[in-house]
């Protein structure tokens, strides 16, 4: 009997072999694309470190009227200064010097101010009114707790500028991580 002969040839075989042993990866987790996924979580680690420290200011809105002499009806000589009715907030931070965005109403005029004084205690709507002797619109606008905030006017002041005209500010209270405002923005987004 002779022997059998082989169809393939011993090295044909022998590499037929190797080639089944070697670790075949998909093409997802080829060198390349892991590097690149490796990149882009650097990349978003980056952005959340970047957004942990961005510091975004809070600026309220408030209320005030122009006074001189600290009367509310024109005088005939004297600094006239704004009277702002800030409305309470838990992480306020108001600073004397601090600079404050103030706005006429009547012409859209806007102005900067600085803040002079702050008062220590808080008034209530109807104790503003009646402290400071507010009528007309004003009154109506302090609807919640304020502290009041005197603030000097930038000189000299445009000729419409006078006591007793109300007006409106932008007052900075503090400020928040950029981070710390996702849940709100998610929020909106989900509509929860």
């Amino acid at each position: 009997m002779t022997p059998r002969r082989q169809i393939f040839r011993q090295q044909a075989l022998n590499l037929y072999v190797q080639g089944r042993e070697k670790t075949m990866l998909p093409r997802s987790v080829a060198p390349p694309v892991f590097l690149f996924l490796w990149a882009l979580l650097g990349l978003v680690l980056t952005a959340i470190l970047f957004a942990w420290q961005a510091q975004v200011p809070i600026s309220i809105q408030s209320a005030g009227v122009l006074t001189q002499n600290g009367q509310i009806t024109p005088q005939p000589n004297g600094e006239v200064l704004a009277l702002l009715f800030v409305p309470v907030t838990p992480s306020m931070q108001l600073q004397i010097g601090q600079t404050v965005s103030l706005q006429l109403p009547a012409t859209g005029e806007p102005l900067t101010a600085s803040i002079r004084s702050i008062a220590p205690d808080v008034v209530t709507p109807n104790a503003a009114r009646q402290r400071y002797g507010l009528t007309g619109d004003l009154a109506f606008t302090i609807t919640q707790p304020s502290i009041v905030v005197l603030a000097n006017l930038p000189t000299p002041l445009p000729a419409d500028v006078s006591a007793g005209r109300s007006v409106s500010a932008q007052v900075r209270v503090g400020s928040r991580s950029l981070l710390s405002l996702l849940p709100d923005l998610l929020r909106g987004i989900v509509g929860g």
